[in-house]
């Protein structure tokens, strides 16, 4: 889809997004479009984004503006790809930061990272917990988290795991057991798993409020108030679209050879972040019910 002819200027509300073609991307230009406050310009490696409304812009010309807001949602979340290639993980989840955060003169900046940079054993992480990533991909984006910081000073570093549609691989969790169940599929559930996931509707409307609000710079965890399993999750998905949950299978995960480790117990503590949104909404139910919104 066409954008909108390039017309640089430097006046405020403009608000940079890398990584618009994935699923939180995707996401949060939707959310920001919706408020009707931004002008919104899109940075991306497949010089396309699929919207008509932004304004498509290359690296060179990223220096060119000041902006609001830069939102660093670019990523490459293909865990066991990062694993069989670290140096791939490296420039697309550290060097591709080092360089946009190089040249993006914003009042706000954001950096996405994962959940995943803890060590996944007992959950209920805190953000002054060591990290201690147990596999590539989560190494990378805790190397982006690191040049992020020393390349900007007003910086959000937002620690979370994601669920959506639109994911460019078809590959995310929500999206392939929508449409296995629909097929009627039977598949897998892991029941030792666990996580406290956001939904990417969720998540972005959380990111405008703490752009809005002005909450101070720093690491934020960010996920729903429910811990569960990915069994459980399934579950739930099968009750959204209204299918048969007895096609899915409770199972134990256990890595294949040559497969990344997973971290078993990501949840976390985000009692931080209510500190500065008071009443902040972070319902399961709600992430459930934006997923359908997609």
């Amino acid at each position: 889809m066409s954008t909108i002819p390039l017309q640089l200027n430097n006046r405020r509300n403009n608000i940079l997004v890398s990584g618009a073609t994935g699923m939180l991307g995707i996401a949060l230009v939707n959310e920001l479009h919706k408020s009707l406050k931004y002008e919104i310009y899109c940075v991306s490696k497949s010089n396309a984004v699929p919207f008509n409304f932004v304004k498509l812009i290359s690296i060179d010309e990223i220096v060119d503006l000041e902006f609001d807001a830069f939102f660093h949602c670019a990523a490459e979340v293909n865990v066991n790809l990062c694993e069989k290639d670290f140096d791939h993980a490296i420039q697309s989840n550290c060097e591709y930061a080092r360089l946009l955060f190089d040249r993006v003169n914003a009042d706000f900046n954001f950096f996405i990272s994962t959940d995943s940079v803890y060590e996944g054993i007992r959950g209920d992480y805190k953000e002054t917990d060591e990290t201690k990533p147990i596999n590539n991909y989560a190494l990378s984006k805790l190397k982006g988290e690191e040049v992020s910081i020393k390349t900007v000073e007003n910086l959000f570093i937002i620690r979370t795991n994601i669920i959506g549609d639109n994911s460019k691989n078809k590959g995310s969790l929500f999206e392939w057991a929508k449409k296995e169940l629909i097929f009627g599929n039977p598949i897998n559930g892991f029941n030792n798993i666990y996580f406290n996931p956001l939904s990417v509707q969720h998540l972005s409307i959380i990111l405008l409020k703490i752009l809005e609000e002005k909450v101070p710079f720093g690491v934020y965890n960010l996920g729903c108030d429910r811990i569960i399993s990915k069994y459980d999750f399934l579950l739930e998905v099968a009750n959204l679209i209204d299918a048969d949950a007895s096609l899915i299978k409770s199972v134990e995960f256990n890595p294949s050879p040559g497969d990344a480790k997973r971290p078993m117990n990501t949840t976390m503590d985000c009692s931080k972040i209510k500190q500065y949104i008071k009443q902040l909404n972070l319902s399961f139910q709600t992430t459930l019910e934006l997923l359908m919104t997609s």
